[in-house]
C-alpha cells in the first residue's frame, strides 16, 4: 500500500479536513449511536474512524494521516475520555501510524487495504497494551493481547475491505488480492 499524494497544499488541507472529520463522525457514530459489542472483554471497538484515516494515508501521505489521527485523538479525548483512555489511544495510534508509515515504503502491490488495515489494527492493540502494562506497572495486561489481536484481525479486516470498496468507487483504489 503507497500513499498517492498528490496534488497542491491546499487541496491536502481540504483532504485532511474531510479526513479528519470522516474520522471524527465515524467515531462518535461507533461510540455514541452502536450499542456496546456484547463481549466478554471490555473496551473492544471496531475501530470506524481508522477508515478514514487509511483513506487519508493513501491519499495525503503519511503527514496527512498522522494529523488526521492526532485530530481524531485529541476530540475523542475531548468528548469521550479519560486521561487514560487518551494515553492508550495516543499509543495506539502512535504504533498503528509507525506500521502504516513502515507498509508505505514497500513496493507497490505488497500489501492491500486489507491487509495494511490488519496490519494497523493489530500494532494499534500492541500500542494500547504496552501503554497499559506501564500504567499498571504490570505485565498481567499482556493477557488481554491474544483476544484483543483475534477481534483486532477480524475489524481491521472489515476496514480495510470498506476502504478498498469506498476507494474503488471513487476511482482510485486497487483490486484487493
Amino acid at each position: 500500500m503507497r500513499s498517492r499524494a498528490d496534488g497542491g497544499t491546499a487541496r491536502r488541507i481540504a483532504l485532511c479536513g474531510m479526513f479528519a472529520a470522516a474520522a471524527f463522525a465515524l467515531s462518535y457514530a461507533e461510540h455514541v449511536l452502536l450499542p456496546p459489542l456484547p463481549l466478554p472483554l471490555p473496551g473492544l471497538r471496531l475501530g470506524l474512524g481508522n477508515i478514514a484515516i487509511l483513506a487519508a494515508m493513501y491519499y495525503t501521505g503519511k503527514g496527512g494521516a498522522a494529523a488526521v489521527a492526532g485530530v481524531k485523538v485529541v476530540l475523542s479525548f475531548l468528548l469521550f475520555g479519560s486521561p487514560v483512555s487518551a494515553v492508550l489511544s495516543a499509543a495506539g495510534t502512535a504504533l498503528s501510524l509507525a506500521v502504516l508509515v513502515i507498509l508505505d515504503f514497500l513496493p507497490d502491490g505488497t500489501f492491500s487495504f486489507i491487509g495494511a488495515s490488519v496490519a494497523s489494527a493489530s500494532a494499534h492493540c500492541l500500542g494500547q497494551i504496552a501503554a497499559a502494562s506501564l500504567i499498571a506497572g504490570s505485565g498481567a495486561v499482556f493477557y488481554y493481547l491474544a483476544p484483543m489481536l483475534v477481534f483486532s484481525t477480524a475489524a481491521g479486516a472489515v476496514s480495510g475491505l470498506l476502504v478498498n470498496l469506498l476507494l474503488g468507487r471513487a476511482g482510485k483504489g486497487r483490486e484487493t488480492p
